[in-house]
């Protein structure tokens, strides 16, 4: 999960509570590099969720990182909507 603000990962151990990481990793054409910290981790059924902050995220990589997640919110809506209408479709050609 990702936001402009930070998110959750997924770790088989957690770390511990406050601690500063390096994260890089790729959002559409965007790849972020930045400093974040870890906040506290909670029990998942395999591994934790571990929430983190950016803490080095500049207002220009901020927009970014925006513009392409809003681009990927954009795409999994018009998917939804695209199945909806197929379905839709296949009910009204099963009509008699």
């Amino acid at each position: 999960m990702l936001s402009i603000t930070g998110g959750l990962l997924n770790v088989a151990a957690p770390l511990d509570e406050g601690i500063k990481v390096e994260l890089i990793f790729h959002v559409g054409e965007s790849t972020v590099r930045s400093k974040a910290r870890m906040l506290f981790p909670m029990w998942a059924t395999q591994g934790y969720l571990q929430p983190f902050e950016f803490s080095g995220l500049n207002e220009k990589e901020r927009r970014s990182l925006g513009i392409d997640l809003q681009r990927l919110l954009d795409c999994s809506a018009a998917k939804i909507v695209s199945a909806a209408e197929n379905a839709e479709m296949s009910a009204h050609s099963i009509q008699f």
